[in-house]
């Protein structure tokens, strides 16, 4: 089943693609997978994305174990469902969208060894 409405072949140029929403679809989901490579076409995804990765955990695949909550820019994911998003499913995704990836790195609140250590 596609989407209906959406234009064809308009590539966008990219998408942060961290799906840790109950509501967002996953690239584990053939629907999901199907419909962001035929419509979107995206010619780039971004892993972790924006503002949620300077609180990412690379390891974990969610937000880190020691965020001061209160003082985050990303207040809002505190009370949602831990719900993983690896390295492995971003992998998915650009398999199925041949789009490029863009690795952001968290330089907020991690180190450059744990960073390298999680994307080894």
């Amino acid at each position: 089943m596609a989407l209906s409405g959406l234009p064809r072949g308009g590539k966008f140029f990219g998408l942060n693609v961290v799906q840790t929403q109950p509501w967002s679809g996953t690239w584990q989901d053939e629907w999901y997978r199907d419909n962001v490579s035929e419509y979107l076409q995206p010619g780039v995804l971004r892993y972790p994305g924006g503002t949620v990765g300077n609180y990412w955990d690379w390891q974990q695949g969610w937000f880190r174990n020691d965020i001061n909550w209160s003082r985050s820019t990303v207040s809002y994911y505190k009370d949602i469902p831990r719900r993983p998003y690896k390295l492995e499913d971003f992998a998915i995704g650009l398999r199925a969208t041949g789009a490029s990836a863009v690795l952001s790195v968290n330089m907020l609140t991690s180190n450059i060894s744990y960073e390298l250590a999680g994307l080894h």
